[in-house]
């Protein structure tokens, strides 16, 4: 049997994570990237803060041609619409329609659902340790980076 590492077992957490979300988030035909970008839009303007693809691929730590395509397909859904921004014409403000606005938190229920059911059994000492664990080795990577 193959050792399985750290990264592996965390990559098969995200997997397995991702695949049950997309499953119940696909009566809304929506997928997890689109959800993603969705949740980003409505958080920020939750703040009165308008973003940009650019803003959100920095946010989602994604790059930018990613984020232009999950962007453009939910446009054609109707879910986003692009405004001009007045402080670069070379780049479009983003908001979400207000249907897709009334979606949004009845599939964060699932999505808290999904996690308070991975979550079961673990003391929120330890989830708050594993967290802390988590944001370290992410920083220590990330230093190999630059």
């Amino acid at each position: 049997m193959m050792h399985k590492s750290l990264g592996f077992e965390i990559n098969r957490l995200a997997k397995t994570m991702k695949a049950v979300f997309n499953q119940q988030i696909e009566e809304y035909q929506l997928t997890v990237p689109q959800y993603i970008v969705l949740k980003i839009i409505y958080d920020a303007a939750q703040n009165d803060v308008a973003l940009t693809a650019a803003d959100i691929a920095d946010e989602n730590c994604s790059d930018r041609p990613t984020i232009t395509g999950i962007v453009q397909r939910l446009c054609k859904m109707g879910h986003v619409i692009k405004v001009s921004n007045p402080n670069d014409k070379r780049s479009s403000l983003l908001e979400l329609d207000e249907s897709i606005v009334k979606v949004i938190p009845k599939i964060e229920a699932k999505r808290m659902n999904i996690q308070q059911v991975m979550c079961k059994g673990i003391e929120s000492e330890e989830l708050t340790i594993f967290n802390e664990v988590l944001n370290q080795m992410n920083k220590n990577v990330t230093e190999l980076k630059e």
